[in-house]
């Protein structure tokens, strides 16, 4: 337990998700992104790209959004690794659970099918995440654009994030039939001055604290401002400006002292609200 958890009577850390999942807010646009996966995943084979600025909370909208499904689902994240094309079929095939990889692309495409058919009649989706596609090479998003258009005899969905250049990267010419088969777009925005104390009020809320005791005048405002809406840097903010209340025994955070930690901590100037 941090330092500031006891000095404001948290009975648990602020942001914390629930076990492996992420701090989760729900807002309007988090409702809309399940609403959109949900219709896409109406349809076989669903592609999905989900762009947004580093921080904005890609990760979590991709959990939410999938836990809304009806069905329940087999996720496969591709993260940064570096593979050969050629290796995406282990990988896969590995991540699945199957143990013989050996022979060639087309015994691999095999298995792959036969145990995409088997996890489908257990009643779970399997669902392909490229974690960073800016990261992801070109020749790799093709091959599991390949495992997943149907072609492999799979029903295979696949979600794309990345960053609000994404749509740019999909539209190049290695890409491009990728790109035409997306069957949804889902844009993460920063949050707007509004939900940012919606967004703060739930994190004091669940974390067993008083939002009106524990934050000062404007401090949502403030935060905002800094942090330009990204939860993550509107996060770590918080959390070093609560312990730095702790640590001077306020127990109240002010705007003064949010600012103070800004500049200190993570070089970030503003004007105070008047």
């Amino acid at each position: 337990m941090s330092n500031y958890e006891p000095f404001f009577g948290f009975k648990t850390p602020l942001f914390d998700g629930n076990g492996d999942r992420p701090y989760l807010f729900l807002s309007d646009q988090l409702k809309s992104a399940a609403d959109t996966f949900r219709t896409a995943f109406e349809r076989p084979n669903p592609l999905i790209c989900l762009s947004g600025q580093l921080g904005c909370g890609k990760s979590a909208t991709v959990q939410y959004a999938l836990d809304q499904l009806d069905g329940s689902t087999f996720r496969i994240a591709i993260g940064r690794v570096r593979l050969a094309p050629d290796d995406v079929i282990d990988l896969v095939l590995d991540k699945l659970g199957v143990d013989d990889v050996s022979g060639g692309t087309i015994r691999k495409l095999g298995r792959f099918a036969r145990r995409v058919a088997e996890l489908r009649d257990e009643g779970k989706q399997v669902v392909f995440i490229v974690e960073d596609a800016a990261r992801t090479r070109p020749d790799i998003l093709a091959e599991l654009d390949v495992l997943c258009s149907g072609d492999a005899g799979a029903d295979v969905a696949l979600v794309v994030c990345g960053d609000e250049d994404l749509k740019k990267l999909l539209k190049t010419d290695e890409l491009g039939p990728l790109y035409q088969r997306m069957d949804a777009f889902v844009s993460v925005l920063p949050l707007a001055v509004d939900e940012m104390e919606d967004y703060l009020r739930q994190a004091v809320s669940e974390a067993g604290g008083n939002y009106d005791q524990v934050c000062g005048k404007d401090i949502a405002g403030l935060t905002h401002i800094l942090s330009c809406g990204v939860p993550r840097i509107a996060n770590k903010l918080i959390l070093a400006t609560l312990a730095a209340a702790a640590k001077r025994g306020e127990k109240r955070v002010s705007c003064a002292l949010l600012a103070d930690v800004a500049k200190q901590r993570f070089d970030i100037e503003t004007e105070l609200p008047v």
